[in-house]
């Protein structure tokens, strides 16, 4: 490492911070900490300094946050923060791959870059098709993308806007699967006994996980959760999944259009890897918990 930082040196006698960890702790220097903390200045002293030089990330995850402020304060059409969920959940794939990371953003200079995720951009800028397109990296787009323009209206005439020329795709209807609406009061779980209605109906929330299909109809690795959009594909697009059960049963949940994907449904972290698997190449064999990374040129 270049450098190595403890937090803290002492630990606090009282206050919030009384059990947060030191490198002296309560004990002091009779510890099992403080052994450990001369053990590794030891072996510190005695390796070489780490390798030096800048390291170049392959991936790129597009984040913005006037946009993940857009969706969250707008009225609809779902009262959860989508943006920053689904950037930790692809984020979460790529550092258990290994994979080192950039956050960019839709104005950034997205040259040099082999993989481009775009994580529910609810608001696109024009332009931004073209300098995806223009980058040369294959690019991975999610569900929430592309609901309100640059003004901040929402785009008519089927979402994704520009994006959807790229994509090969138009998001024609939003179906919220398993979502949980704000209800006044206190919620309460369904039953039949006394809930013969709504739980009959599957009300409030259908369901939480769709299962996905092949083309060939085996089952794609993963499930969608909580949100699916019906989308339109024009002819040229390859449709890699399809929803397995549900309203959207048989329609398109992930598709390509030559280096462009589109995913109309959060993915689990299964069906996430699945889908890394095809398009990075295949992470270096390493034991568990061991990630590697190549310094300069």
């Amino acid at each position: 490492a270049d450098g190595i930082l403890n937090f803290q040196w002492r630990q606090s006698r009282a206050g919030a911070e009384a059990f947060h960890g030191a490198m002296v702790p309560h004990r002091g220097t009779e510890s099992a900490t403080w052994d450990e903390v001369v053990d590794l200045g030891t072996d510190l002293s005695e390796i070489d300094r780490a390798a030096v030089g800048p390291m170049k990330a392959q991936v790129a995850i597009m984040w913005d946050w006037d946009s993940a402020w857009y969706q969250r304060y707008s009225p609809g059409p779902v009262d959860e923060p989508v943006a920053q969920n689904e950037l930790r959940a692809w984020h979460a794939s790529l550092f258990e791959r290994g994979q080192l990371v950039d956050f960019v953003h839709p104005e950034s200079d997205l040259t040099g870059y082999q993989l481009i995720i775009v994580p529910a951009l609810f608001q696109v800028r024009h332009g931004l098709a073209a300098r995806l397109k223009d980058s040369g990296a294959t690019v991975l787009v999610t569900c929430h993308t592309g609901y309100v323009g640059e003004d901040g209206h929402a785009i008519e005439g089927g979402y994704l806007g520009e994006l959807g020329d790229l994509l090969g795709v138009r998001v024609r209807e939003i179906s919220p699967l398993g979502v949980e609406p704000t209800i006044l009061g206190r919620p309460e779980p369904l039953t039949p006994t006394t809930d013969p209605v709504s739980s009959a109906v599957n009300t409030p929330a259908a369901e939480h996980e769709v299962p996905l299909a092949c083309p060939d109809g085996q089952p794609f690795p993963g499930e969608g959760l909580d949100w699916a959009e019906r989308i339109v594909p024009d002819a040229s697009v390859e449709v890699v999944a399809t929803f397995g059960d549900s309203d959207q049963a048989g329609c398109p949940a992930i598709t390509v259009n030559g280096s462009a994907w589109y995913v109309a449904t959060h993915l689990d972290s299964l069906a996430r890897t699945a889908l890394l698997d095809r398009i990075l190449p295949e992470a270096a064999a390493l034991p568990a918990g061991i990630t590697s990374m190549t310094r300069g040129n």
